[in-house]
């Protein structure tokens, strides 16, 4: 709403600039002459807007059309002085506004700083009383919070918004693009101008402050959340539309009542369809993938379903020979869960680089990976049950970033040597080489898949809602390693066709290969392997342990090289070791320190000892077996 009407402006523009009012006007120092350029009294800058007669390099306008700035620029100057308004307000730059609709030729910065001219010479300058900065960055921050804007941040305190836009809501993290867009464009739709990148960065900054210590705590998600017994899968699209999946079926929701994210590179998922057999729906995948046999194809079901679980998640490994379509098989499957620009990741060479993708995507895709170290085992490890660490943040000298991440992973390579802990969580699976014969057009496979990829993934939600309903009655005749992932799969056996028991016992075979390929991969515990093929039982110290694999050579190279190194290696094979019979303990006799390792052919059901000692010991027994 105007504060001075056009009548009051325009007719009585006469008395205003009368006698008494020129005396005014003359204080102010501002020209009544309408042949005086602007540049004396207030000026109205450059600008290529307004039409200009360039004579000495100077814009001009037209004399009455100066007296009319003038006449709608002092009342409102007034009522500053008097404080019925506030430069740089709302309402304020609604006048300015109403002014700039008259005379086009004129910006809005223009009549800004015309307008606070005349008020300094009004007031003088008494910069506490004027509040001389425009202040636009208040001014847009107050228009957001007027939109609608939900400020709030998380449990690392990284701050976000959730915004309206047309018939939805969407959430963005406070320094994204995606949220300094709504800024400019509610800007721009305000007042038709666009908004400098300073005021923007300016008022974000205010905006962060607030969501830091006024905002509630939320937890934020990425692709799938989960709340109140209900799965949320955010379909990435244009109308922000998730599905909602319960325990009594699924459908597409245009609002959702968790707090989920979306981050750059992240991809619409394929429009589920409903409707038929669950588990024909699925299996129509298998027309895209090279997982002809049940030992890769129910494995690769199980961690699809996982994914869509609260964690912790299984790592899905994909073996095979060039020409085997691992990572297209990667890539497949990604589409499917969660569709990105960048499918699949070379290998990572620091720490901070695997967190940070962890942060910016629900699904972890390693691709043709060589070799897994030890410092990224253990990361995948922490990853795939749930993870946390503290990086420095850039640019600072003493604070800290929190990254938290628990996601699904894949990896795939030719042959991946893996550590047993990265092993005993991994659904590892071989690819056969595929066939010149049937060999197929990368474009005709995905043009195929872009056909079937709806009802795959309906049938996927059709599971889903299985496992739902199914997973409090569901029991495990034996709890695994990760048994949490074998319930959640378990629960889906009767909606996938499968007999009851299926995923257990293929689970189990399917831990125990990749076990025994852990276990190939180390070349200490393969030599204690073969060492105890020929000696039932050993007793001895950890130096008289090395003893037994000769010495320098090609082999023991890898080998530990002290006691506390033998005994982190042997606590890592443990799982290994008891797979093949072999166990061990460490012992104590007196100062010594020793261990005691034997082999059974059967399994025995206690726990393994084991207790740190870093001390040389022992006589050195060696028990032949027939």
């Amino acid at each position: 709403m105007c504060l001075l009407s056009e009548s009051q402006v325009i007719i009585n523009m006469e008395s205003i600039i009368s006698e008494s009012s020129q005396t005014q006007v003359q204080q102010a120092g501002l020209a009544t002459n309408p042949e005086t350029n602007l540049s004396s009294g207030f000026k109205l800058p450059d600008d290529s807007n307004y039409a200009a007669d360039n004579k000495n390099g100077n814009h001009n306008i037209d004399g009455s059309e100066f007296r009319a700035i003038l006449a709608k620029l002092y009342p409102i100057a007034k009522a500053i002085e008097s404080g019925q308004l506030q430069l740089g307000d709302v309402q304020c730059e609604q006048e300015l506004k109403a002014i700039q609709k008259n005379f086009p030729e004129v910006t809005l910065e223009s009549l800004r700083i015309s307008l606070k001219k005349i008020v300094k010479e009004l007031i003088g300058n008494d910069d506490d009383k004027l509040g001389l900065d425009l202040k636009l960055a208040d001014i847009l921050v107050n228009m957001a919070i007027e939109k609608g804007c939900e400020l709030f941040h998380d449990c690392s305190g990284t701050t976000y918004a959730t915004i309206p836009i047309d018939d939805h809501k969407e959430t963005w993290k406070l320094h994204s693009r995606g949220f300094k867009q709504w800024l400019r464009f509610i800007w721009l739709k305000h007042y038709g101008v666009g908004v400098s990148a300073q005021v923007v960065t300016d008022a974000i900054d205010t905006l962060d402050a607030k969501a830091s210590l006024e905002g509630d705590e939320h937890e934020i998600h990425l692709r799938v959340a989960h709340s109140n017994g209900s799965i949320y899968v955010d379909m990435s699209n244009d109308p922000w539309q998730a599905v909602e999946i319960t325990s009594s079926g699924w459908q597409i929701i245009d609002r959702v009542p968790v707090k989920i994210v979306r981050l750059p590179g992240m991809l619409p998922l394929p429009m589920p369809v409903s409707g038929g057999q669950p588990s024909e729906k699925i299996a129509k995948l298998k027309d895209i993938i090279n997982a002809p046999a049940d030992e890769t194809w129910k494995p690769i079901v199980a961690w699809l379903l996982n994914t869509f679980s609260e964690g912790p998640f299984a790592v899905l490994a994909t073996l095979g020979e060039q020409g085997s379509a691992k990572s297209f098989v990667c890539r497949i499957l990604r589409r499917l869960v969660d569709p990105s620009e960048a499918e699949v990741t070379t290998a990572p060479k620091y720490k901070r680089d695997v967190i940070v993708a962890a942060q910016n995507s629900h699904v972890v895709a390693l691709d043709n990976l060589s070799d897994i170290p030890a410092w990224l085992s253990d990361l995948l490890c922490g990853i795939a049950t749930g993870t946390a660490s503290r990086e420095r943040k850039l640019f600072t000298n003493d604070e800290e970033a929190l990254f938290k991440a628990k996601r699904p992973i894949m990896l795939n390579g030719i042959d991946l040597a893996m550590k047993n802990d990265l092993a005993d969580r991994t659904f590892l699976i071989s690819l056969p080489v595929i066939s010149e014969d049937k060999r197929q057009e990368e474009k005709e496979i995905l043009n195929k898949f872009e056909k079937l990829a709806p009802e795959i993934l309906g049938g996927i939600f059709d599971v889903l809602v299985d496992i739902l309903k199914n997973l409090p009655n569901t029991k495990l005749n034996k709890k695994p390693r990760m048994a949490d992932v074998a319930k959640w799969v378990t629960a889906a056996e009767e909606a996938l066709g499968w007999k009851p028991g299926d995923f257990e016992s293929i689970y189990t075979a399917n831990r125990n290969n990749a076990v025994e390929l852990a276990l190939e991969s180390d070349a200490f515990g393969t030599a204690l392997c073969e060492i105890m093929e020929v000696y039932k039982e050993w007793t001895g110290g950890w130096q008289q342990l090395l003893d037994l694999f000769g010495k320098d050579t090609e082999l023991t190279k890898t080998f530990p090289r002290s006691a506390k190194a033998v005994a982190t290696r042997l606590k890592r094979l443990a799982p290994a070791l008891r797979h093949f019979g072999i166990h061990y303990r460490h012992e104590r006799s007196g100062r010594s320190r020793f261990y005691h390792v034997w082999k059974q052919v059967s399994h025995p059901s206690q726990a393994t000892n084991t207790s740190d000692g870093d001390n040389p010991g022992g006589g050195g027994l060696l028990r032949e077996g027939v």
